[in-house]
């Protein structure tokens, strides 16, 4: 996960998971504001962002 990934890709890597995107993307914003994850959007238009694992 070098580059990010969309919540859409996440969920296709777990397909064996039932996942909601809207309860994903809330959980994965949830991550983002304590500071364990990183978001950024690539577009620039604030609808797609990408998420990545924090590093140090």
């Amino acid at each position: 996960m070098k580059s990010g990934m969309r919540v859409s890709e996440i969920i296709k890597a777990f397909p064996d998971k039932t996942l909601n995107s809207k309860d994903l993307s809330r959980e994965l914003n949830r991550l983002y504001r304590k500071g364990e994850i990183e978001r950024f959007d690539k577009t620039g238009k604030s609808s797609v962002f990408y998420f990545k694992l924090k590093t140090n």
